[in-house]
């Protein structure tokens, strides 16, 4: 069948608001949805391209105008989405399974977290847990923590008879990454991470830098 995306906003009596609905494959189903503080609504989807699901992120502001859309294929199976939050930085993290080794014909999926700047840049995807016993894992939650942390809970198969519960905690860098370069020596940044101002410091007296540019997480100088 050709489903579709549909994402409705209703108000606290009811009243529908607004209906927006997304078609990007044959087979495209809503999976989860989030919100943001300023309205902006996020859902994560499936969408079959060929024969395989790949992850479908859609965002839409409040008043249910689309503002961008990604498309996500990891391994040559079904890649399905099961929940996706947003941190207070405005960064967008979505997680599910995949086939991680399509070439075996046990079910073995494992699980894989995606994360987006505001503006729906991919900034890393392939955060991949896969246990070692080789058997398939599931997940069931998701939460986001200040400094953009990303917590997973879920389950792990330990044996072909045994789960054991699961809690994965991905956290993102804040400091600056020195550099290192011949003509400059080693380049020291203090303090590390920083908030206002920072001392940068080259072992070379040698060479002068005459130009610097700093950009945040968000990427924005």
């Amino acid at each position: 069948a050709d489903n579709d995306v549909v994402t409705i906003k209703y108000d606290i009596d009811g009243n529908q608001k607004w209906l927006a609905s997304f078609n990007g494959g044959s087979s495209d189903r809503g999976r989860a949805l989030t919100t943001d503080n300023s309205g902006n609504v996020y859902v994560a989807a499936s969408s079959r391209v060929g024969a395989f699901d790949d992850f479908l992120l859609i965002k839409y502001n409040a008043n249910g105008s689309q503002q961008w859309v990604d498309l996500y294929d990891y391994a040559a199976d079904d890649d399905d989405p099961v929940g996706v939050a947003v941190s207070d930085e405005g960064y967008i993290f979505v997680c599910g399974e995949t086939d991680f080794d399509p070439s075996t014909t046990a079910i073995d999926d494992d699980i894989v977290s995606l994360r987006y700047t505001p503006w729906g840049k991919e900034i890393w995807s392939k955060a991949i847990y896969k246990s070692q016993a080789g058997i398939s894992e599931a997940l069931n939650a998701m939460v986001t923590g200040s400094g953009n942390t990303l917590i997973l809970a879920g389950e792990t198969g330990t044996s072909a008879t045994q789960t054991d519960f699961l809690v994965i905690q991905y956290s993102s860098p804040t400091a600056i990454e020195e550099i290192n370069l011949k003509q400059y020596g080693e380049i020291n940044v203090y303090p590390n991470p920083f908030q206002s101002q920072t001392i940068f410091k080259t072992s070379n007296t040698n060479q002068k830098i005459n130009n610097l540019l700093i950009f945040d997480l968000l990427g924005k100088k």
